[in-house]
C-alpha cells in the first residue's frame, strides 16, 4: 500500500511540476507563475501527516530544483520543513482541511518567497528584497492562493480514491 501511494503521490508531483513550468505560464500574471508544486506539499503533509510531508517535500523540492534549475537542493530543504511544519501543526491544532490549506498555502508561500529570494540575494549578491517583493513575491502568493483550492481538491481526491484500494 504505502509503494503504491509513494508511486501516486510521485506521479502527481510530476504531473503539478510539470503543469507548473509549462502550462502555468498560460495564466501567468506579470509574469509570475502560481506555485503550484508548493501546494501539493501543502496537501500531501495535511492529508498524511508530517512524514510524508517532509519526505515528499524534499522529493518535490528536489525534482523542481532539477527541473526548473538554480540552486541544487534549496527548494528540497525549503519544501521538506514546509511539509514538515505542515503536518505538524495540522494535526495538533485544526481540523478542517480546506480552510487550513488555504491558510497554510498563504503562509507556506510567504515564508518559502522570503526565503528563496533572500538566499539568492546574498548567494548572488545581486537583486534588491523590495523589488521582489512587490514585483514578484506579491503577485506568486496571490496566484498560488489562486491555484490553491483546485490543486487541494485533485490531491484529495487522489488521496480518497486511494484509501479505497
Amino acid at each position: 500500500m504505502r509503494a503504491i501511494k509513494s508511486l501516486i503521490y510521485i506521479l502527481l508531483i510530476i504531473i503539478f511540476i510539470t503543469l507548473q513550468a509549462t502550462v502555468a505560464h498560460v495564466v501567468a500574471f506579470l509574469g509570475i507563475v502560481p506555485q503550484v508544486a508548493l501546494v501539493v506539499v501543502v496537501a500531501i503533509a495535511i492529508l498524511d501527516g508530517r512524514v510524508w510531508g517532509t519526505v515528499f517535500g524534499a522529493v518535490t523540492g528536489l525534482i523542481l530544483d532539477v527541473a526548473i534549475g538554480g540552486h541544487i537542493g534549496l527548494n528540497a530543504i525549503l519544501f521538506m520543513w514546509i511539509g514538515f511544519f505542515t503536518g505538524l501543526i495540522y494535526k495538533e491544532y485544526f481540523n478542517n482541511k480546506y480552510k487550513v490549506a488555504m491558510l497554510f498555502c498563504v503562509v507556506a508561500d510567504v515564508i518559502y518567497s522570503f526565503i528563496f529570494y533572500f538566499l539568492n540575494i546574498v548567494i548572488l549578491g545581486s537583486g534588491d528584497l523590495g523589488v521582489a517583493l512587490w514585483h514578484v513575491i506579491l503577485p506568486e502568493i496571490i496566484m498560488t492562493t489562486i491555484f490553491c483550492l483546485p490543486v487541494f481538491w485533485c490531491v484529495d481526491h487522489a488521496t480518497k480514491r486511494l484509501r479505497r484500494i
